[in-house]
């Protein structure tokens, strides 16, 4: 049996119960998949695979979204960034957008969207 995964995907996380949503989502478009809490554990954790999307939760406390973008930054090449949170904490919406973030969504328009989203990004 081979191995016909279309990429990899990573999602920094702590939110088990939408991140399964998403890896699921993500899974079923032959992703593999890694969700993590931490982008110095995702760091640590990989031999660094050429990463296909990288989602990050606006809501993870132990990260800045700066942080991230400087990080994706210096992937080569960078992959796409897709950042979410809650529709109430507008300043972290913002920040990512200001981050230079390709796509901010709040929480519920990625739920809404995660589909469409997916096979947009992805597909490129």
């Amino acid at each position: 049996m081979t191995n016909d995964l279309a990429g990899s995907c990573l999602i920094l996380s702590q939110d088990f119960l939408f991140g399964s949503r998403l890896s699921e989502a993500i899974s079923d478009r032959g992703y593999e998949v890694s969700m993590q809490g931490s982008l110095e554990s995702s760091v640590a954790s990989t031999t660094e695979p050429s990463w296909s999307l990288i989602i990050v939760d606006l809501t993870l406390k132990t990260i800045t979204i700066e942080d991230v973008v400087a990080w994706q930054q210096s992937l080569t090449p960078p992959p796409p960034l897709l950042a979410f949170g809650p529709h109430v904490q507008t300043g972290q919406l913002e920040r990512a957008r200001q981050a230079a973030c390709e796509f901010v969504l709040t929480r519920g328009q990625l739920d809404q969207q995660l589909e469409q989203r997916l096979d947009e990004i992805l597909a490129r």
